[in-house]
C-alpha cells in the first residue's frame, strides 16, 4: 500500500516498499477412510467449499494422487478419501492448524 508520493514525476512513494518475502500460508491436508467431507480452515475458521473454485481444488488433489497410485499400484488408494484440509498464515501455524486436524468430523 502506497501512503503517498515523495516524487510523483517518477512516482515514488513515501516509504519503501514492504517485504513480501514472509507472507505465505502454510496447508496440511489429511485423508481417512472415515471421513465423509472436504472441509477447509483457513486461519482457524471453516470455510464453505461448495464453491466451483474450492471443488477444483479438492478434484485437482485427487487426480495428483491417483496419478501417484497408478504410477505404483502398491500405495494406498489414498485418492478415494476424503480430505480434511487446513491453511493459515505461518506465523498462526501452532495456534490454528493444530486443533482442527486432531478434530472429529462435524
Amino acid at each position: 500500500m502506497c501512503w503517498g508520493k515523495r516524487d510523483t514525476k517518477l512516482s515514488l512513494p513515501i516509504n519503501s516498499s514492504l517485504s513480501q518475502a514472509d507472507l505465505r500460508t502454510h496447508t496440511t491436508s489429511v485423508c481417512s477412510s472415515t471421513f465423509t467431507k472436504n472441509p477447509l480452515w483457513l486461519n482457524g475458521e471453516a470455510q464453505d467449499v461448495s464453491g466451483a473454485r474450492q471443488t477444483a481444488s479438492f478434484r485437482e488433489l485427487k487426480i495428483l494422487e491417483r496419478n501417484l497410485e497408478d504410477a505404483n499400484p502398491s500405495l494406498p488408494k489414498l485418492s478415494e478419501y476424503c480430505v480434511h484440509a487446513v491453511a493459515g498464515a505461518t506465523s498462526r501455524l501452532q495456534q490454528d492448524l493444530r486443533p482442527p486436524l486432531l478434530a472429529s468430523e462435524p
